[in-house]
């Protein structure tokens, strides 16, 4: 079984704030999962947004923009972090259709 570790050297954060977001940070459709992490936690939700509960807050608002979906992206990496193993392939999916989302979003404000 594949285990994921937060100290896994390839998953370092590089914290991008979501104005500076651009297409090529966002992984490909079929991005691997470390490349979805990495996204993921390219965003300090505590920072970004005030408090971990507030990013909680954010990722479930009914708008979804760029910002509130990499908010989702990092609770749903952090959701799995306690588990200790890899998300299935229904949840990794979800990751994806999320990354979709972002990279939209992106697309239409780079428009």
């Amino acid at each position: 079984m594949l285990v994921w570790s937060a100290a896994t050297p390839s998953l370092a954060r590089d914290e991008i704030a979501s104005d500076q977001l651009q297409l090529f940070h966002i992984p490909v459709e079929d991005a691997d999962l470390d490349a979805l992490i990495r996204l993921a936690h390219s965003l300090n939700g505590d920072e970004a947004m005030g408090a971990f509960e507030r990013c909680a807050e954010i990722a479930h608002a009914p708008d979804h923009g760029s910002r509130q979906r990499r908010a989702c992206l990092l609770l749903e990496a952090r959701r799995w972090r306690p588990f200790g193993d890899l998300p299935g392939p229904e949840a990794l999916a979800y990751r994806r259709q999320v990354v979709a989302t972002i990279r939209a979003c992106v697309e239409q404000r780079s428009a």
